[in-house]
């Protein structure tokens, strides 16, 4: 059973260890809240600290600001002045203009200045009834701003894509909607479906698509007009952070494409366009040549190139105006939307907790323009499931290697690798692997073992300081403890010395004097002998009735131990002549000693029975000390 119990100790680090890891693996699989939102704060890092990225020069901002608002009035504005923008930026030479704006009501804006000439007219009495039809018929155009707007869409050169967004659950809709509404709802998005939804593989399973329950669209007439429409819905992290949006929404058995994909789809001359799905888990989307990676349900993580306006962004108002450079516009992509942020189009991303809705978008068009995306491929979740085995067994091998002290630099070594190499593999590759779930099963492993450690040591200075406080000075009790690792006390054969020492004529003394006084002198005599044997750094195997045996250079080891047991008989014999003097002054015996020193090898440690034994030595130099 003792055995069976030493062979499990040896083996219970490794043990800890597995447990730890397995602990861990656990939590990585099962996904714990508060660890995860710690790994989405290290994707926030990795972006950051990565630096910004130059955008395509194909994409640019036309943007609802502060400036637009102070010289076109506040928002919104009469449609009017929307067609006014659709029909310059066509002049400009956009390629594709995509509105991150809903058009959902009709415009109820009412220019008075016409009411006010009508009533002047009135007032000052007609001559004619043409030039009252003519100003009624300014009036009546002026008051459907919408069909002006629908008008500009229609005869635009560039292309238009508007933006609408889905309700994502029936408690969102104010009013119930019958199957005829929902039905005259998704005709109006037709445009932005997938014409193509591609099953690599086909099985059973539920479909992988984020679930939406209707749309809100645009009025029938603007869309229509349009070329296209594409959703502009984001859904934040957990933490109210956007670092991913869906790239394909399931409603009504359809599939439907963002913004983003239906404003770069028309920029590309409109090329086949697909989901792709395997085994009922969407791999991507493919625009042409392009292929997008998606997660299972279709969502990209987002490659912010940098902070707000990393993307040229030109006031609505210059425009409007007319105050650009020729050529900025020709052949690009313009995405019209707001960035005031009275009007609330604000989103959180990784670069800060105020971020322009619209660049979402643009950015999101810009990723898949120039295919730099940020992966978590399959293979991904391998290499941090071995990751995180590899760094809690190291700490094992470590802490036996190192011990707990100087284990933890290197461990603090090992976690700094492994976060560099994480943040270089994403700077580089646009690949993200896990950082805390692995730095996790370094941390617990090593603070597991290091607990464990302690405890054990602490037992095994409980056991030494029992074992041979009675034997060794402190001195060499606090040697013995820091150099236990070196130490066998199971029985070794090593280079020693020994010293026995022996009161001559103590039997004839014993028989004339009082038990009580010999006793009293006696134990005074091996007291000062025993305090000589450790102030020399010598161990004291036991006493010999009158006498005793050290030993010098076990368990801890001297390299001079045959001078140190020499030193130690000298001094007992300049001793025993102080005690000599001292007992003979008070009328007791003086005592005369014989010593005798061995030097040579023998074995040593632990020997006796199972029920008792004690730290000795025996061996031919050992019967040479005691002749």
């Amino acid at each position: 059973m003792k055995r069976l119990l030493s062979a499990a100790s040896k083996f219970m680090p490794l043990a800890i260890a597995l447990a730890s890891i397995v602990v861990v693996l656990l939590l990585y699989v099962s996904g714990i809240g508060f660890l995860d939102l710690l790994e989405l704060k290290t994707y926030d890092l990795r972006l950051q600290s990565r630096g910004s990225l130059a955008p395509s020069h194909n994409i640019v901002l036309c943007v609802i600001d502060e400036k637009s608002l102070r010289r076109e009035g506040r928002w919104p504005w009469p449609r009017w002045k929307i067609a006014n923008l659709v029909d310059a930026l066509s002049e400009k030479g956009a390629k594709v203009i995509a509105f991150d704006i809903g058009f959902f009501e009709p415009d109820e804006y009412v220019d008075r200045s016409l009411l006010d000439e009508l009533e002047t007219e009135v007032k000052k009495g007609l001559t004619t009834k043409v030039e009252l039809i003519s100003l009624l018929e300014r009036i009546k155009n002026q008051f459907n701003n919408d069909l002006i707007l629908a008008r500009s869409i229609k005869d635009s050169r560039a292309r238009i894509v508007l933006g609408y967004f889905f309700h994502m659950s029936r408690e969102d809709v104010e009013h119930e909607l019958d199957h005829d509404q929902l039905m005259k709802r998704l005709s109006l998005i037709e445009t932005s479906k997938y014409p193509i939804v591609l099953y690599r593989r086909h099985g059973s399973g539920p479909s992988p698509f984020t679930k939406a329950f209707v749309p809100v669209t645009n009025l029938d007439e603007l869309t229509e007009a349009a070329e296209s429409t594409g959703y502009f819905n984001i859904f934040p992290d957990p933490d109210g952070v956007v670092r991913r949006i869906p790239l394909a929404i399931q409603c009504g058995g359809d599939v439907y494409s963002p913004l983003s994909i239906q404003a770069l789809w028309n920029a590309l001359d409109r090329p086949p366009l697909s989901v792709v799905v395997s085994d009922y888990r969407v791999a991507g989307i493919k625009i042409g040549k392009k292929f997008v990676p998606t997660d299972a349900n279709g969502n990209l993580l987002i490659n912010y190139l940098g902070p707000p306006k990393t993307f040229p962004h030109i006031p609505v108002t210059d425009i409007l105006r007319g105050d650009i450079e020729d050529g900025i516009l020709k052949g690009s992509i313009v995405f019209v939307g707001a960035t005031a942020v009275g009007i609330y189009d604000q989103r959180a991303t990784p670069f800060g907790p105020v971020y322009p809705g619209l660049e979402v978008h643009a950015t999101v068009a810009d990723n898949i323009l120039t295919q730099r995306y940020i992966l978590k491929p399959k293979w991904s979740s391998i290499v941090d499931l071995l990751t995180i085995c590899m760094l809690g067994l190291s700490s094992v091998f470590l802490l036996w290697l190192l011990g707990p002290y100087r284990a933890v630099f290197v461990c603090a070594g090992l976690f700094v690798a492994h976060v560099g190499a994480c943040t270089a593999l994403f700077w580089t590759r646009g690949v993200w692997l896990n950082i805390i779930y692995p730095a996790i099963s370094l941390a617990m492993t090593y603070g597991l073992l290091t607990i464990y450690y302690y405890v054990t040591q602490e037992k095994e200075k409980k056991r030494l300081k029992v074992a041979f406080h009675q034997y060794v000075s402190p001195f060499v009790v606090k040697q013995l403890l820091k150099q236990r690792d070196d130490i066998h006390l199971g029985g070794e054969k090593k280079d020693l010395s020994v010293l026995f020492s022996d009161l001559r004529g103590f039997t004839k003394l014993s028989k004339n004097s009082a038990p009580q006084e010999l006793a009293s002198q006696l134990n005074e005599y091996l007291t000062a002998m025993t305090d000589i044997v450790f102030k020399s750094g010598g161990t004291l195997d036991k006493y010999i009735g009158d006498g005793l045996m050290a030993i010098f250079g076990a368990p801890v080891p001297i390299a001079e131990h045959p001078y140190k047991a020499c030193e130690a008989a000298i001094e007992m014999i300049k001793t025993l002549e102080r005690l000599n003097t001292q007992w003979v002054t008070t009328g007791r015996t003086a005592l005369d000693v014989g010593i005798g020193i061995s030097t040579g090898t023998m074995l040593v440690g632990n020997l006796g029975s199972r029920q008792r034994f004690d730290y000795t030595a025996i061996g031919e130099s050992v019967n040479l000390g005691a002749k």
